[in-house]
């Protein structure tokens, strides 16, 4: 049996690890969360993730994401030699669009910020990727730059589709200390001020 979406209440978090008690099953799945499912993966709330189920003969390990297009994203990364599942996660907490911003501008020191990837492996996502990955056009010639999205725009719009209110959750999360830069740690201090008011 393989997964490919689970939706059900998280019963723990952490470091990116989550308990998801799968519904209708009394199954509880330990999921790698990626991407902007960091943010709402929470203790106590439901999540609905797009799983990657990654088979091995060493083992088995689910990975979660907000989106299908995050999914897809991820198994991109996966096609790049030297990467696997933990790098391709941990590349994808630099951001998306920053990501490939980077890619397309051969920003090296940008890829390496992510967990495992070293000068090497930096120049090899760049060489395999940036002849297929397009930050929304963002470098090419004659065309206006777009705004790049950050964790914080991800880690925004997750608070308001919890319910929170949009301008509340702008004025929290950019009053965020700034050497505070791992997304579980701000999302933990961001509702920890929207709770106080």
């Amino acid at each position: 049996m393989t997964y490919g979406y689970i939706s059900g209440k998280v019963l723990a978090a952490h470091e990116g690890e989550a308990t998801v008690l799968a519904e209708g099953t009394g199954l509880g799945l330990q999921v790698k969360v990626a991407g902007a499912a960091r943010a709402t993966a929470l203790p106590g709330k439901t999540a609905s993730l797009w799983i990657h189920h990654h088979i091995t003969d060493a083992g088995q390990r689910l990975f979660g994401f907000a989106t299908t297009q995050e999914k897809e994203f991820f198994l991109t990364l996966l096609k790049v030699d030297g990467v696997g599942p933990k790098t391709a996660a941990g590349l994808m907490e630099l951001g998306k669009d920053a990501l490939l911003k980077a890619i397309a501008s051969a920003d090296e020191k940008a890829v390496r910020q992510a967990p495992g990837v070293g000068p090497k492996l930096a120049k090899k996502i760049i060489l395999e990727l940036s002849g297929t990955l397009v930050a929304d056009d963002a470098t090419a010639p004659g065309k206006k730059a777009k705004k790049v999205r950050t964790p914080d725009d991800d880690l925004t719009d997750a608070l308001v589709n919890m319910g929170y209110d949009k301008d509340r959750v702008r004025d929290v999360v950019d009053s965020l200390p700034s050497d505070v830069d791992g997304v579980g740690e701000r999302t933990t201090l961001a509702l920890r001020a929207l709770a106080r008011g």
